[in-house]
């Protein structure tokens, strides 16, 4: 896996690294409303019983990643570019900071 690339250069829009967290608590809200709904219902109902729509129990705006977004190779070069010239001094340290520095854009 070290040496796993994107194929795709998309983003998520956030500082957070994952929503591992925030998807175990919508989960578990889920679960227990969808418990609570089929315990209340009589038993000759249950095959009616519609399940919970996540969007009843979660938002997803208000996760710590709030989407994803295309970045495209000109955009990962300037944004290397800006940094390689703002960090190091002469022209051959500029050229490898830029390419170590879209090589870790594009690593998972």
């Amino acid at each position: 896996m070290s040496r796993s690339r994107r194929k795709v250069p998309i983003f998520g829009i956030a500082s957070a690294r994952s929503e591992k967290q925030d998807k175990r608590i919508w989960h578990k809200r889920m679960r227990a409303q969808e418990r609570t709904k089929q315990t209340a219902l009589p038993a000759h109902e249950l095959d009616a019983h519609l399940p919970v729509v996540v969007l009843e129990v979660s938002n997803i705006g208000s996760m710590r990643k709030d989407g994803r977004i295309y970045w495209s190779k000109a955009g990962q070069d300037n944004a290397a570019d800006r940094q390689a010239n703002r960090k190091a001094r002469h022209p051959q340290e500029r050229t490898s900071l830029k390419q170590r520095l879209i090589h870790k854009f594009m690593c998972k």
